[in-house]
């Protein structure tokens, strides 16, 4: 499982997420809406990262991320809604159909994280997807900072 030796997951390289928050993407590059049909369909579990620095392509610690709705547009964008599940650590790092892939171990005692009445569960097998579809791009989300922020 995810805990004792690590299990491969899709990583989604966008930003910083936390265990127990909700996260909304606004998903609109090829490769990431591939991904995020690809997670739907299955496992509904994912990875986020920050994109890294110097030479690594994106952090080597994120949150894996359990997909609660999914909302295709007309156009082949997603809308994404989620909640963080547990912390980890990437052990190793691969590359499907143009994007992320880490082998992964969470950092929590359990795989278990309850948060505001919201129970999730990291299930003891994560696997890669179907490999027949091949696309490029990269994401972004539609979660923008507050435009009129006071002093304290």
């Amino acid at each position: 499982g995810v805990q004792k030796g690590g299990e491969w997951i899709a990583v989604f390289v966008c930003m910083v997420a936390w265990p127990g928050m909700p996260c909304v993407l606004h998903v609109f590059e090829p490769r990431y809406r591939l991904m995020m049909r690809r997670v739907w369909l299955t496992t509904k579990m994912f990875g986020m990262c920050s994109p890294g620095f110097n030479t690594s392509s994106y952090s080597e610690h994120g949150t894996i991320l359990r997909m609660q709705n999914f909302s295709l547009l007309p156009d082949g964008r997603a809308l994404v809604t989620s909640i963080g599940v547990c912390p980890f650590r990437v052990l190793e790092r691969g590359v499907h159909d143009s994007y992320a892939i880490a082998r992964v171990a969470c950092l929590s005692d359990t795989h278990t994280h309850t948060h505001a009445h919201t129970h999730t569960h990291v299930p003891d097998t994560l696997t890669p997807t179907d490999t027949h579809l091949q696309t490029h791009s990269h994401p972004h989300t539609d979660i923008k900072p507050p435009t009129n922020t006071q002093p304290l």
